[in-house]
């Protein structure tokens, strides 16, 4: 994939550059699902629509609240999806 390619030229062997490939993959793939699971959870907790949600959260809140949690989800992420190797 993308990353394999930008981690094949850095002199890592083969083994390093899929591991380290899916760590990148997953972390990357971390970014939106910290959003749509937050929506998720605030949609089972308050209901409301797909759109109505992540709306409600940045009014009653900032745009940076849909950041909340991101860190721990793409950690989560990139360590599940290189785990899947």
């Amino acid at each position: 994939g993308f990353f394999q390619k930008l981690l094949a030229d850095s002199g890592m062997g083969q083994d390093g550059v899929q591991v380290g490939g899916a760590f990148l993959g997953g972390l990357a793939s971390g970014i939106p699902c910290s959003i749509w699971e937050l929506c998720m959870i605030q949609q089972q907790r308050f209901g409301g629509s797909t759109l109505g949600t992540p709306a409600r959260i940045v009014q009653e809140y900032g745009a940076s609240s849909l950041s909340r949690g991101a860190t721990m989800t793409m950690g989560r992420e990139a360590m599940f999806t290189m785990s899947m190797l």
